[in-house]
């Protein structure tokens, strides 16, 4: 008997329906020129919102949040300097639910941050940011967090029904993949092929990838074409050229290898076929934020030119 343990996470309409959720669709931005901020402050961020990331440059913060799904919700803290320039351009974007000014002249940047609603608190002391963000946070989980519910399958057959309609973000884990737990597997990616809503999808084996690696060799041809957000363990430079081939919406991936020649394949490959593509290696994960593609296919309905194409 075999057991496939499942997180599914559904877009729901009604505050009552928000359970407590082990996945975090938050993530907080830092933006500030100077790296040597107080590590004390950087850790306290990280025990309130898990995703966090750290950015010294406008371009490359820019690009992060624009390329991020709009499903998700960034919470962004930026200088004064550099939020006069940074916040006009993001401020209109979904993904972005809130922002901080943390400055040293309160009063000045109050006055241009006043036009702007979703910019919460201007701030000039470590003690106030983090005091600020994790009450703010607290109500943003109740009205924001999606539909956190567990999935157990035994013998192909799930314990719980599921309706697709509001499905936007789901994650697939496993600590017993196995040739029956394949099949459920494909039986649920076949289904989240007809979930139109759907745009971000994590795979991932609870237990070590080289020992389940034989159970998920298939995947790569059963992902939903609509994704535009896709992790997924990967062992090969084929299996990514089967992703892009199938996934014409995809924005962001992140790649989930233990082979440094795998990651410089994929890392040259992306090079060669995009233009401003972004990578960030968080062992075990390469992320990639896909820049604009170069020759466009039409046949075969490939998103990217493959190398060994004539």
């Amino acid at each position: 008997m075999t057991l496939l343990f499942l997180f599914i996470l559904v877009k729901v309409n009604s505050v009552d329906e928000i359970k407590n959720n082990p996945l975090e669709m938050f993530s907080l931005i830092w933006l500030d020129s100077n790296p040597n901020e107080s590590q004390t402050t950087e850790q306290k961020l990280r025990n309130i919102i898990n995703q966090f990331k750290k950015f010294q440059d406008i371009q490359s913060c820019r690009e992060f949040i624009e390329t991020t799904c709009e499903q998700d919700r960034l919470i962004l803290i930026v200088s004064g300097k550099l939020g006069r320039e940074l916040v006009p351009n993001i401020h209109q974007l979904r993904q972005i639910i809130s922002i901080y000014i943390f400055c040293k002249n309160k009063p000045i940047n109050k006055e241009w941050s006043s036009n702007y609603s979703k910019v919460k608190h201007v701030v000039t002391n470590h003690h106030d940011l983090i005091s600020r963000i994790t009450e703010d946070h607290r109500i943003e989980k109740k009205t924001e967090e999606p539909l956190a519910i567990n999935i157990f399958s035994v013998g192909g057959k799930s314990t719980v029904g599921l309706n697709g309609k509001n499905l936007i973000s789901i994650k697939l884990s496993s600590n017993c993949w196995s040739n029956p737990n394949s099949q459920s597997l494909y039986l649920m990616l076949t289904y989240l092929s007809n979930c139109q809503q759907l745009s971000k999808l994590k795979i991932e084996p609870l237990y070590n990838l080289f020992r389940t690696r034989v159970y998920l060799e298939d995947i790569y041809l059963w992902v939903p074409t609509q994704i535009k957000d896709l992790q997924i363990p990967i062992n090969d430079l084929k299996q990514l050229k089967i992703i892009v081939e199938r996934c014409t919406h995809l924005r962001i991936l992140s790649l989930e290898t233990h082979k440094a020649n795998v990651r410089k394949e994929v890392r040259d490959w992306i090079n060669d076929n995009t233009v401003g593509s972004v990578f960030r290696w968080e062992h075990p994960i390469e992320n990639i934020w896909l820049g604009k593609k170069i020759g466009q296919i039409d046949t075969n309905n490939k998103r990217f030119k493959t190398t060994d194409e004539v």
